[in-house]
Formats: C-alpha cells, structure tokens, sequence
C-alpha cells in the first residue's frame, strides 16, 4: 500500500544474487537523473544497499544492513518513509533559500564595504543578522510536519 501510494514498484522474495541484477537493470534503464533506490532489512540486502544510488535500512533490521545504507529509517514502519521523503525535499528547499539569501546578501555587503560606504562595525553587525536570518530560516524546520501524502508527492516529483 505504500509503495503504491509512492507510485513505486515493488518486488519481494527475491534472492540477493536476484536483486543484485535488477538494481543492474534499474542503472542501464536510468534517464536523466532518476536514481536507483533500495530499501532493506537484513544482511542479504547489504550489498544491493551498497550498490543503490540512495539506501535505506530499517532500524529493526540487520546491523550490517544499518552500516551499507546512507539513512536508517528509525521508526522501523514502511509508512514513514513518505513522511521522511516529504521532510527532505523541505530541507533541501530551506538550504536553497539560505544560499540565496547569504549570496545576496553578500554581493551587496561586500562591494560597500570594501568601497568605504560601510564602516567595519556596521559591516559586523549586518554579518551577524544574516547569519541570524539563516539560522531562523533553518529553524523553521522544526516545526515542518509533512501532510498525509506530502511524501508521496514528493517521491513522485524528486530528481535527487
């Protein structure tokens, strides 16, 4: 039911020699930036974890499993994984609005300050608030709760 409501295909009961040959597949059939993701519990599932282009292992699973992926999924439920995928495209959108932000910032601050418009203290100062501004920004993610299906929208549309 969750992969389905990702819009992503399943395949279980696989052997890892099997698996290992469909993440093959997977890679040559690729187009543009569309990656390769696996998600695994035991210690059969390490080496395609290792080889997928994103991993991720269940808390209750195999430690070696945990050690190949590049997340462990805390919660140990399938039905967190939305929720996570819809988390991490609003991070990745609050690191871009922070870049944004400091670069603007900067190419503005910078060429007053070193033409003599601003003196160093106040230069100082609007360093700090921007670097305030960022940290406030980043903050707001703590509060962020991704809707019912969010995550599903989310996978759907990901090109990272």
């Amino acid at each position: 039911a969750v992969a389905e409501g990702l819009g992503l295909e399943v395949r279980a009961e696989l052997m890892p020699e099997d698996k290992l040959r469909i993440i093959g597949e997977l890679r040559r059939a690729e187009k543009g930036n569309q990656k390769v993701a696996m998600v695994g519990d035991g210690v059969n599932d390490a080496p395609v974890l290792a080889q997928a282009d994103v991993s991720i292992a269940m808390s209750s699973g195999a430690f070696l499993a945990q050690a190949q992926a590049d997340a462990v999924l805390l919660t140990g439920s399938l039905e967190d994984l939305a929720a996570t995928v819809g988390y991490a495209a609003r991070t990745l959108a609050v690191i871009r609005e922070n870049l944004v932000w400091a670069l603007a910032y900067n190419a503005v601050a910078v060429p007053l300050a070193v033409a003599g418009y601003v003196t160093p203290w106040i230069a100082g100062i609007g360093m700090s608030l921007s670097s305030l501004a960022v940290v406030a920004n980043a903050l707001r993610l703590r509060a962020f709760r991704a809707p019912p299906g969010e995550g599903a929208r989310q996978a759907q549309g990901a090109t990272a």
